[in-house]
């Protein structure tokens, strides 16, 4: 007599609402193909000013860590950055990039605005995991294109720990994702591979922790099952444990057990947490968030929308404007999360990305706008969740006139830039165009294979004269 084996039934994530990807798979090929094609379009546009940005000095931070090392890249994969910062892997994907592109600032731009197109792509297959409708996913990529967090990302051309950070966070996401819900093991290594590099790509990459277990308790765990099911993820996600102990290793190896004291170039690194500083910079992260800024500091760009129209109107109530602007968007945002509320649990896995991502910044008294890139496609989760709950009709009805808004806001933003980027790269562009541009190697003389053995006409250094500025 054959005994009856007990079937265990798949487990019961949440949310429900969860699309059939499989049976989807082609349609959202598709979809994904017109999503990224549309948006690097967007993008383009939105930042085309960043593309005329010239190449300064801490372009090159990582081309000039290899020098300092006399050529050896594990000595200077191994070594820290400016005596405080550890981000070995964003120095193994920057300096390979020295060797194969042309000496020109255009090349480097096109990189970086390839890996945010990169990112794009990423962030959908995420939405598709997450996000049911269409609507919902082409929502929190618009909201993606029409950052003007891009114009820094591509015009700055040393944010690529920024794009190095982010693009690992997505990947690991994305296969954490893809093991919640499918089980496959390969899913589950390379998400391991991705949170391990995610670690050591920039100082706060182990926030990248918070975001799986999120993942994991939102789309992992069936909680009818829950002791067996904890039981079951916790062995797995150990790994995880065992890589925060190796980064913390490794880096009181590199830098030491006490942190340097702050000197007048990393001061605005150090640790300083205040109530009042603290609020500065969540609101200046929500501003951001809606393309717009109450003060014209320069680190946050321009207030874009409310400035045009302020020079259409012949008024100086600049202020007023803003405030009006952010009253608006923060109208139809309240309107859309009412709307989708209903997403419920759904919604604290975006809530603790972005939290994770944030917090750290609130550390530092650097007010980067490029800090506010990762934190800012948790956002972009969040929208889609709450637009999936909505509905299409409440999506295209206060979803599609806030990224009107937010879109003609950074765009006008982005006309006039007024970073600190931006203006020590005009004001190189006219000394080294100048001086160094007349001694430079030719592109046809530094191929990736000659350019070892070439000098250049200013020294014996072996890279194009323009990338040893300083």
């Amino acid at each position: 007599m054959t005994q009856s084996r007990t079937t265990v039934a798949p487990p019961i994530r949440f949310p429900k609402i969860e699309p059939s990807y499989s049976a989807q798979g082609a349609a959202i090929n598709r979809e994904s193909l017109g999503v990224v094609l549309v948006g690097a379009l967007v993008i383009y546009l939105m930042t085309a000013k960043a593309f005329q940005a010239y190449f300064f000095g801490e372009n090159f931070i990582y081309l000039q860590q290899y020098q300092n090392h006399g050529g050896d890249f594990w000595r200077a994969f191994f070594s820290p950055i400016g005596e405080i910062f550890f981000r070995p892997v964003v120095l193994a994907c920057d300096l390979p990039w020295h060797f194969v592109l042309p000496t020109t600032p255009r090349a480097f731009h096109l990189r970086n605005f390839g890996l945010i197109v990169i990112e794009l792509f990423l962030l959908h297959r995420v939405l598709c995991r997450v996000a049911a409708a269409p609507s919902a996913r082409i929502l929190g990529c618009a909201f993606f294109a029409v950052s003007k967090i891009p114009l820094t990302l591509i015009g700055y051309i040393n944010t690529i720990d920024s794009l190095v950070l982010s693009t690992l966070l997505l990947l690991t996401v994305l296969f954490f994702l893809r093991f919640a819900q499918g089980r496959n093991h390969s899913d589950y290594v390379l998400g391991l591979v991705c949170c391990l590099l995610s670690h050591f790509s920039k100082d706060y990459g182990l926030v990248v922790n918070a975001v799986v277990v999120a993942v994991v308790l939102i789309y992992g765990i069936n909680w009818q099952n829950r002791s067996c099911e904890l039981r079951w993820w916790t062995w797995r996600l150990m790994p995880i444990g065992l890589i925060t102990v190796g980064y913390f290793c490794a880096r009181i190896s590199v830098l030491g057990a006490v942190i340097p004291g702050a000197t007048e170039s990393t001061i605005v690194y150090a640790p300083h947490l205040t109530f009042v500083g603290s609020i500065g910079k969540v609101l200046r992260f929500a501003t951001t968030l809606i393309n717009a800024w109450w003060v014209e500091d320069g680190a946050n760009g321009s207030s874009g929308l409310t400035i045009w129209l302020a020079s259409r109107l012949n008024s100086s109530a600049i202020c007023s404007l803003t405030l009006g602007y952010s009253l608006l968007c923060g109208l139809a945002l309240s309107g859309l999360i009412w709307k989708g509320r209903k997403a419920g649990i759904a919604l604290i896995f975006p809530l603790i990305w972005t939290a994770a991502y944030l917090g750290p910044t609130l550390l530092v008294q650097a007010p980067n706008i490029y800090y506010h890139w990762e934190p800012m496609l948790g956002v972009a989760v969040l929208l889609a969740l709450l637009a999936t709950a909505a509905g299409q009709k409440c999506t295209w009805s206060i979803g599609l006139p806030l990224l009107v808004l937010i879109g003609a806001s950074g765009f006008f933003s982005n006309l006039k830039p007024n970073y600190p980027w931006s203006t020590v790269s005009s004001k190189t562009a006219g000394i080294e165009t100048m001086v160094v541009g007349k001694y430079s190697v030719p592109w046809s003389q530094t191929s990736r294979f000659s350019r070892r053995r070439s000098k250049s006409k200013l020294g014996n250094s072996p890279w194009p004269t323009r990338c040893c500025s300083n």
